[in-house]
């Protein structure tokens, strides 16, 4: 098992990363493109977007929550239902990306400041199956890079 300390470095690169590959991906493209749909590819460039941000903004908050509470007890929540809740599908797609570039930049930073300790706090969800009942912050942090990295090659092949 690699040290917690190459995974902080890890994370906290991809994390950073994802909304300036975001922003190399779709800049300069016509509005239309980011909004096309196919029978091959249900999901638009914007819809991914919306799903990613949903997703960030729902384990991120579980996140902070880990951080400044000891070891909560939450309720896992769906970023595909969540992302219905904001609009984040009716947003406009630049405002949308700097809203998720705004948001990472501030997970990044709380994250950055963490001690190893910080790192490995715990918190317990319910609602999901026991191997995903007891998560850490390192965890969940690595659960978002994981679940993005597909997504955002996803973004860059649709538009290629």
């Amino acid at each position: 098992m690699k040290p917690v300390s190459e995974d902080i470095s890890r994370i906290l690169e991809l994390l950073t990363q994802a909304p300036l590959r975001l922003e190399t991906a779709t800049h300069g493209l016509q509005t239309t493109r980011l909004y096309h749909r196919s029978d091959v590819e249900p999901w638009s460039v914007s819809d991914i977007l919306a799903h990613l941000r949903a997703s960030s903004d729902v384990w991120g908050n579980s996140i902070i929550a880990m951080i400044t509470r000891d070891n909560p007890t939450l309720r896992y929540v769906s970023p595909r239902s969540w992302m219905r809740k904001p609009r984040y599908l009716e947003q406009e797609f630049d405002a949308a990306l700097e809203a998720f570039a705004q948001e990472r930049q501030k997970l990044v930073k709380v994250l950055a400041d963490l001690d190893e300790a910080g790192w490995v706090r715990r918190g317990t969800f319910t609602g999901v199956s026991a191997r995903q009942r007891d998560q850490t912050v390192v965890s969940y942090s690595d659960r978002i890079v994981n679940h993005e990295q597909p997504h955002l090659d996803q973004i860059e092949s649709l538009l290629r």
